[in-house]
């Protein structure tokens, strides 16, 4: 809850005499007693500030510090005061001092560790990893490392983190070429690696030298565990590093060549204004589709954001979710429920929540994905690492402390921004809108609810293995008998029908002339050829390739060639889905869908199925819509209406809606006389008018 002291001290306290203190000073380190915070902000700490998470630099209180270039540690600072590390870029910082010093000028490394990453050129033979790269980049990274006095490291694509002096052999393997899966993978492996060897890592600040694949790859993972990285060459050519080494202190980058500075959390406020509020407005209820909460304190404000007013309401309650009673908030704009916050595992060390991202259609945003930039400057973290817990989204999260007012404002007018700009252009509206303030429920819900299950067993097949995905019965059989191809079947299932996904993998196998995952990785371009070919095999004729190639790595790597060890180990449906969805060109839709036809359709044992979902589908969205089952297209929305309709196996609900769909519930006007659930529908056709997708 926010006292009315933390509500004092956000409307009064000016951070930015911090940022200016801090980009006056010349020192690459500083600390600051709080006392003396105080006074540069003009206000009295939070009552928040006493949390390690508030100074992280995932905090909404980040951009402060980072504005001025700077990161927080409280490594070796003694209590009651806050360290702060320069990570500026010295790209950046030249662009304005007109110099970039060398090691000659800073005599030292700046970081606790040096990470040095590698190169494509290589010895002949097995050599110490000091030894084994040959380039005069790594020759001048390695001589710079050697004579920082600190620990170093080789950040190696092929084998993670690297002692100088360990034995390998030469490789072929370029970060850079590599996939987003494996990239992300490989940073995760990178920094379980360095915890072990140095222990805890938090306050460590960790200075990276190498591309920029290398760096993008860690610094998630780094800075999650509470590291502090520096990358003094970021932005630089190769040229203007190998001048920075040899410690020349020219700076050769031409002005229009200087990096464009790095989106901060300022940004996103910089249009906000607070013209009224906050005023607390006590305990109130609100009504969703699918029953009542209490909020246990409300704020109420006015703001201005780009020329346009809002009101805004800030809600603090409690609910179930996630296997447990969590903190959760909520932000209403304009009447719209538009942004909500869950405690992760930590609330009650941090008093954080998180929210997961959405792009313009409602999808969730999965780590290593490209973010809209309405969010750029907001705290990023993982969803499924704050939240251990069944149902927890494979997805990134804004992560913010739940008494930051201001700051869940701006993320919920940052979202309603995403939702409103539409990929094709900056003036479309959206498919859908948050839901309202005094949602509508649908007194046949029950009903809809029981007449899709009786139509989903009676669509059922009479023999378990006798399934027809598409007319044609070799192709049905290939999916059957083989794992690999039902799942390159799965993949191929996105923006054409059905049938012709279905029938791919038997089209590719002629084609190639097998469905060999170790044979496709060696020949990702005949795999390219042969889904090319005429006719194509599918419509995304430049992604479904790669992601085809992905799948076999995958296949190879985790599951030793065998596709049919994803889910032969007897998995929950939980597991199984999160397995699935690690796939490139899955999803949650993919998964969601799997998991139902390998446990229904083909036999597969499966565990708790409770843990089954409805795939977020076009016909699913629609039907859950006109039926009143959903007050609003929106995934987490409907994922929760069928979990609360069906607990026992909320997936059951999603062939009979697909199938519904397609038959009767069309985009355009619906067969209702012939529909199943003519008896039971509201028939509210106008609701799904907006729902797009395939």
């Amino acid at each position: 809850m926010v006292s009315p002291r933390e509500v004092d001290h956000q409307r009064v306290a000016d951070w930015s005499g911090l940022t200016q203190r801090l980009e006056s000073s010349d020192a690459r380190r500083l600390e600051l007693p709080f006392a003396e915070i105080e006074r540069l902000i003009g206000g009295r700490l939070p009552p928040s500030s006493q949390y390690p998470a508030f100074w992280s630099n995932s905090s909404s209180y980040a951009k402060a510090w980072k504005r001025a270039g700077d990161e927080s540690t409280r490594r070796d600072v003694p209590t009651g005061y806050m360290g702060f590390v320069r990570t500026r870029t010295l790209a950046t910082a030249s662009a304005t001092a007109g110099t970039t010093p060398g090691p000659s000028q800073t005599g030292r490394a700046t970081g606790d560790v040096v990470l040095v990453g590698c190169v494509k050129t290589k010895a002949p033979g097995a050599s110490a990893a000091r030894d084994l790269y040959v380039s005069p980049l790594f020759e001048r990274r390695r001589r710079y490392a050697e004579s920082s006095g600190q620990p170093w490291y080789v950040l190696s694509a092929e084998h993670g983190l690297l002692d100088p002096g360990s034995i390998i052999e030469p490789y072929d393997v370029y970060l850079a070429d590599q996939t987003a899966d494996y990239r992300q993978a490989w940073g995760e492996w990178v920094a379980a690696k360095l915890t072990r060897v140095r222990g805890s890592i938090d306050g460590l600040v960790i200075e990276v030298h190498a591309g920029t694949a290398y760096v993008d790859a860690i610094q998630e993972p780094l800075r999650r565990r509470g590291a502090v990285l520096l990358t003094p060459l970021a932005g630089l050519r190769r040229g203007e590093q190998l001048s920075w080494y040899d410690g020349s202190g020219e700076e050769t980058r031409a002005p229009e060549q200087a990096a464009a500075p790095v989106p901060s959390g300022e940004q996103q406020f910089q249009d906000l204004v607070i013209l009224d509020g906050p005023h607390e407005t006590g305990s109130f209820t609100f009504r969703w589709p699918t029953g009542t909460e209490d909020f246990d304190c409300g704020w109420d404000l006015t703001v201005d954001s780009a020329g346009r007013r809002h009101r805004v309401r800030y809600g603090l309650g409690a609910r179930q979710v996630y296997g447990s009673r969590r903190r959760h908030s909520v932000t209403f704009v304009d009447d719209w429920a538009a942004a909500e916050g869950v405690a992760p595992d930590d609330y009650e060390t941090s008093g954080c929540l998180i929210s997961p991202l959405k792009d313009h259609g409602g999808r969730l945003i999965r780590p290593g994905e490209q973010v809209p930039a309405p969010y750029d400057g907001f705290p990023l973290v993982s969803h499924a690492e704050q939240i251990v817990a069944p149902y927890s989204r494979n997805a990134l999260a804004v992560r913010l402390h739940a008494d930051d007012i201001t700051s869940w404002v701006g993320y919920a007018l940052a979202r309603l921004s995403v939702r409103r700009v539409d990929a094709a252009g900056p003036t479309q509206v959206p498919a859908t809108m948050p839901r309202p303030i005094e949602p509508r429920t649908s007194a046949a819900s029950p009903a809809v609810v029981r007449a899709l299950l009786a139509y989903g067993q009676a669509q059922a097949p009479a023999v378990v293995g006798q399934v027809t995905f598409t007319p044609h019965p070799e192709a049905n059989a290939l999916i059957m008998d083989n794992p690999f191809a039902f799942l390159l079947a799965v993949i191929f299932d996105q923006g054409i029908p059905a049938e012709r996904a279905w029938r791919a993998p038997f089209d590719l196998m002629r084609r190639l002339g097998h469905l060999d995952p170790a044979r496709m990785l060696a020949d990702p371009e005949g795999v390219r050829t042969a889904v090319a070919q005429p006719p194509v095999l599918h419509r995304y004729r430049e992604k479904m390739p790669g992601w085809l190639v992905a799948a076999a790595r995958i296949v190879l790597h985790d599951y030793a060639g065998d596709a049919a060890r994803i889910w032969n180990d007897h998995p929950t449906a939980r597991q199984l889905k999160q397995r699935l969805d690690r796939f490139p060109g899955v999803g949650q839709k993919k998964a969601a869908m799997a998991v139902e036809i390998l446990d229904r359709d083909l036999g597969v044992p499966i565990r708790e199925l409770d843990g089954s979902d409805i795939a977020y589908d076009v016909h699913v969205r629609r039907v859950f819509l006109r039926t009143g089952l959903a007050e609003y297209d929106d995934l987490d929305h409907m994922i929760d209406v069928a979990r609360r309709a069906y607990p026992e196996r909320p997936g059951a609900i999603d062939m009979p809606t697909w199938l519904i769909g397609r038959q009767w519930c069309h985009a355009g006007l619906p067969d209702c006389p012939a529909c199943v659930l003519r008896d039971v529908c509201p028939k509210d056709i106008a609701r799904a008018n907006a729902v797009r997708g395939a």
